[in-house]
């Protein structure tokens, strides 16, 4: 079986060397090339100096998700069987990759995960990246109906079929690992898992932290910020409407609906002060555009604003608090009024069942004497 060993690397001078030279002492039959994410060191000169294949972009794609996207175009039009992905960060043992290939040339698999978590040796990332890999593996899993351990690991084994999937005929941007694991289930891989160990980065800073998942990598968006400005570029829209437009109009709905429910006493004070201050704060970045853009890319930390899936998905997340607290208040009034309701209940059944209260003898009057009764 034709096998290809894609090494994925961003700025990784110091540890592209050691690497290659471990790929190729426990080399078991397999190619190797090296996708270079636009570094800016040596990186992409000592992968040719060692006489190995670079497939190197002109510019940083914003996180490991590009060179996926590279390596798999390169497999498919060289016809490769087996594609298996291995960081070039020094953290994946090439000693290991007999086991992450094995099911897929048994034709047992389609799609193989090393997860760090099965055997639990080696080095299993941060205790806050162990929980977030945790509960990503358990949405994952809810959703193939199969047990994912370790869903980021970027220690994974593809067939022709996958390699065929995203190399011929998938046609649209893949994000992260959970993605792209759920594209291949649902286009009828067969998901697997098998135990592996790492170590840990030897040098430099891995370019795909919180930060960049949930954002992007700051560097592309620094370079296409600084490209020339197309003259022609129109302003952010969203379904073809302006985004201050919209704002506005949500600024607009947010002070009627507030103050509606102001009146039907439906809202806590403090609740309607709280929503009167965000239809002030959609009305100000409506009508102030640098505020917008301040508030979006330091506050926010939307660095490109046209990710407007952010915006849609902080405008849900608003809808979904509004009704919330109305629905909180609403309860509250009427558990108070339950209550009330109840003690004064209460007080009635006390007095009903109590016997009436008798008043103390009192000494017959006795008339004065030569008076008549």
């Amino acid at each position: 079986m034709k096998t290809l060993v894609s090494v994925i690397a961003y700025n990784e001078e110091s540890n592209i060397r050691a690497t290659l030279e471990d790929l190729r002492t426990h080399n078991c039959g397999f190619d190797i090339v090296v996708i270079d994410n636009g570094s800016r060191d040596a990186t992409a000169a000592i992968c040719r100096d060692l006489g190995v294949p670079v497939v190197s972009h002109c510019i940083n794609t914003g996180g490991s998700m590009g060179t996926v996207t590279s390596y798999f175009n390169y497999a498919y039009h060289h016809a490769y069987d087996c594609l298996c992905q291995f960081d070039g960060d020094g953290q994946h043992l090439a000693t290991e990759l007999p086991s992450i290939i094995a099911p897929v040339q048994r034709g047992e698999a389609d799609y193989v995960i090393g997860s760090r978590f099965l055997a639990k040796e080696g080095f299993r990332s941060t205790a806050l990246r162990r929980i977030g890999i945790s509960s990503f593996s358990w949405i994952v899993s809810s959703i193939v109906g199969q047990k994912v351990t370790d869903v980021t690991s970027g220690f994974r084994a593809y067939s022709r079929k996958v390699i065929e999937f995203f190399g011929a005929y998938y046609r649209y941007e893949v994000h992260d690992t959970s993605q792209l694991l759920l594209l291949s289930h649902f286009g009828g891989a067969r998901i697997a898992e098998v135990p592996i160990r790492m170590r840990e980065r030897a040098h430099g800073k891995s370019e795909y932290g919180l930060r960049v998942s949930a954002q992007g990598n700051p560097e592309y968006y620094r370079r296409v910020a600084a490209a020339p400005a197309d003259p022609g570029r129109k302003a952010i829209t969203f379904m073809g409407l302006k985004i201050k437009l919209i704002a506005f109009a949500l600024g607009l709905v947010f002070f009627y609906v507030v103050l509606r429910n102001v009146k039907r006493n439906t809202f806590r004070p403090s609740y309607a002060v709280l929503w009167l201050g965000m239809a002030a704060f959609l009305l100000s970045i409506a009508v102030l555009e640098p505020l917008y853009k301040w508030i979006a890319t330091s506050v926010i930390g939307i660095l490109d604003a046209r990710h407007i899936i952010y915006i849609a998905l902080i405008s849900f997340l608003l809808v979904y608090v509004f009704f919330l607290t109305s629905m909180v208040t609403r309860l509250s009034n009427q558990v108070l009024q339950l209550i009330s309701a109840i003690a004064i209940l209460e007080a009635k059944v006390t007095q009903q069942a109590e016997p009436p209260t008798k008043s103390p003898d009192a000494a017959p009057i006795v008339p004065p004497k030569g008076t008549s009764p």
